[in-house]
């Protein structure tokens, strides 16, 4: 088994600032599962018990993390006009 890499100094400190300020479930545990490794060094498999979220998941989100920082923490909320056969205007 490959040997982790090392999140950047001052991550754990963040990331329990980031525990304190958000309010969503799922940013929430997507959180946690960076936290765990980097102030624990728990196992992505051990993180995925814990926090709830499939082996894969927790992985990918290691992943996206080192790769982008923060920003993957934080989701989107999805929305638009995805199926629609009239105009705004029209609809009104």
């Amino acid at each position: 088994m490959r040997p982790q890499k090392p999140f950047s100094v001052g991550t754990t400190e963040r990331l329990e600032k980031l525990l304190a300020l958000t309010s969503s479930l799922d940013e929430y545990r997507r959180i946690q599962s960076i936290y765990f490794r980097s102030r624990y060094g728990f196992s992505a498999s051990e993180i995925a018990k814990v926090v709830g979220l499939r082996l894969q998941t927790v992985r990918t989100i290691h992943s996206a993390y080192l790769k982008n920082g923060e920003e993957v923490l934080h989701l989107k909320g999805k929305g638009g006009r995805y199926p629609f056969n009239l105009t705004s205007e029209e609809e009104d």
